[in-house]
């Protein structure tokens, strides 16, 4: 499994981010609960970002056990910081 992603943490919980526009990555649920794992990389919540419509991205979320979540204020936070240290 090769891929590039980045880490962030929010009060206390930590996120794997996958940036899909560039170099799209595609994991199992079983991958998602092995990269989680704290003997690996480690993380609470998974966030991929993948290309849309008219500039728009779609992204999606998955928890630790590799189940699709959906967004909390936290998940749109780190988002939102990662995207704003992207434009950098």
């Amino acid at each position: 499994m090769d891929f590039k992603g980045y880490t962030m943490n929010g009060l206390g919980n930590d996120f794997l981010i996958l940036d899909n526009r560039t170099k799209p990555t595609i994991l199992s649920n079983e991958q998602i609960r092995h990269l989680a794992n704290r003997d690996n990389i480690g993380f609470d919540q998974l966030i991929i970002i993948e290309s849309g419509n008219d500039s728009a991205h779609n992204i999606l979320f998955y928890n630790s056990d590799g189940e699709e979540a959906e967004p909390a204020e936290m998940e749109v936070d780190v988002y939102r910081t990662y995207s704003w240290k992207k434009k950098k």
